[in-house]
């Protein structure tokens, strides 16, 4: 299930179901921690709701608390997501820029534009946070799916570039599977995966 269903379902008051498919999620170590702290507050506010011995008005702020706490966490989601992206496109224009550095001038020269755009494409993920999350909207993804499907056309100055590199494709194929998993939460088009 992806992330904007999840959300949906906090966001409908089906929490155990939403908990239920956070689980299930490729979550760091740090937000397994968050998801287990939020099972533990769900499981005392069922408790407590069964047991009648709160009133009214805290059973509800405390369930308003465990929603809040879900959709942070799937928003620190997104966020770790993406850095992981930029972790990969800084791994893609270092692999690009040592291997072309043994290539002669004119081939170092023609491929420059190409790394530069994917240490910028890189830096530009990784300087999303908490703090700047509205900079992380669909046509900034899009742009990248867009870019990465450069790399699949061999006649492209992004496609000649990846050719001299041995694990270039194996990298471009994992930063595709990355794309894809963000692209779904914004509907927007993923690359098909007899690409990846």
């Amino acid at each position: 299930m992806d992330k904007n269903k999840i959300k949906q379902l906090v966001e409908d008051n089906r929490i155990q179901e939403a908990l239920v498919e956070c689980a299930k999620l490729d979550l760091p170590a740090e937000l397994k921690n968050v998801l287990g702290t939020k099972k533990n507050d769900y499981r005392n506010y069922k408790i407590d709701k069964i047991d009648n011995i709160k009133s009214f008005s805290e059973l509800d702020r405390n369930r308003r608390l465990i929603v809040k706490g879900m959709l942070d966490l799937l928003d620190e989601y997104d966020i770790i997501q993406t850095n992981t992206l930029g972790d990969e496109f800084s791994e893609l224009a270092n692999v690009l820029d040592s291997k072309l550095k043994n290539e002669n001038a004119s081939v170092v020269q023609e491929n420059a534009s190409v790394i530069q755009e994917v240490k910028d494409i890189s830096a530009e993920l990784k300087a999303i946070s908490s703090d700047n999350k509205k900079d992380l909207h669909p046509t900034f993804i899009s742009r990248i799916g867009e870019y990465i499907k450069k790399f699949q056309d061999k006649d492209s100055k992004e496609g000649k570039a990846l050719s001299v590199v041995k694990n270039g494709v194996d990298i471009v194929q994992n930063i595709g599977k990355k794309y894809n998993s963000i692209a779904q939460w914004f509907a927007l088009p993923q690359i098909p995966n007899v690409f990846l």
